[in-house]
């Protein structure tokens, strides 16, 4: 059954909406990560230069199987804790946002069950600010050959 496109048009300002979904995060993907042997993980997790519907940004998925809610928050949204929510996917909480640049910062807010909203690094991150700063920065290994 194929879906209908919408013909709606509607206003979208950068960084300040709900992060887009995009199926990154397979339910293979999913059940290998629950198992402990999904060996390329870093493949999906943390944030990777992604596109969706001609837009370039960033992809990001983080494992929080216990949050109420999960919203990245960053120098791109003047670090608002409630902007950008990400999408529960099973454990993971995943979204794409659009327009985002090489070295932005950026931490994931997580609300745990107690209430209480987390700033944390991204434990998938490539790239980290200088101490004693704690932020991820966005950064593109793609073109980086491993010699290991």
């Amino acid at each position: 059954m194929e879906k209908k496109k919408s013909t709606r048009k509607r206003s979208v300002q950068k960084a300040e909406q709900p992060a887009a979904q995009v199926p990154f995060i397979t339910e293979f993907d999913q059940y290998l990560f629950g198992q402990g042997v999904h060996y390329e993980i870093y493949k999906k997790m943390g944030a990777h230069a992604a596109e969706k519907d001609g837009e370039k940004g960033v992809y990001f998925a983080v494992w929080a199987p216990n949050a109420k809610s999960v919203c990245l928050t960053g120098d791109f949204n003047g670090w608002d804790q409630e902007k950008n929510r990400l999408i529960r996917k099973g454990e993971v909480w995943e979204g794409f946002i659009p327009g985002l640049e090489p070295y932005t910062a950026y931490k994931y807010a997580v609300q745990g069950c107690d209430g209480k909203v987390h700033m944390k690094a991204d434990p998938y991150g490539f790239h980290t600010e200088t101490r004693p700063a704690t932020a991820s920065k966005l950064y593109d290994i793609s073109g980086f050959h491993w010699t290991d």
